[in-house]
């Protein structure tokens, strides 16, 4: 979390829409093991990000989380690899052929 390691407690800090996405994915296991909560707290948290908020996680790292739809920054460097990576996993085509349906798409719209 070196993003804000510096903040002081109570602060605001924004997180991109794409980046409050993948907080949600965090487990009890993430968070327990890579930032040492304790389990209950981590449990309460991973039930907020399950809804979709990130407030409690906020809270529960001293500071004031919140989305910014506008922010284009993702906290994690390459984070728009991996998740095209992940689509790109469960695509049915090849990667010859999507590029050429979206090409198609984009020279000549849907036919």
């Amino acid at each position: 979390m070196a993003a804000i390691k510096d903040l002081r407690v109570g602060s605001p800090f924004a997180i991109s829409l794409l980046d409050s996405y993948d907080l949600c994915k965090l487990t009890t296991s993430d968070l327990t093991r890579e930032f040492a909560f304790d389990e209950d707290g981590a449990d309460r948290v991973v039930a907020s990000l399950t809804g979709g908020d990130v407030a409690e996680l906020g809270n529960a790292l001293g500071i004031r989380l919140n989305v910014d739809k506008s922010k284009a920054d993702s906290l994690m460097k390459d984070a728009s690899i991996i998740r095209s990576a992940g689509a790109w996993a469960d695509e049915p085509r090849s990667l010859e052929e999507t590029l050429k349906f979206f090409h198609q798409l984009r020279h000549h719209g849907a036919e």
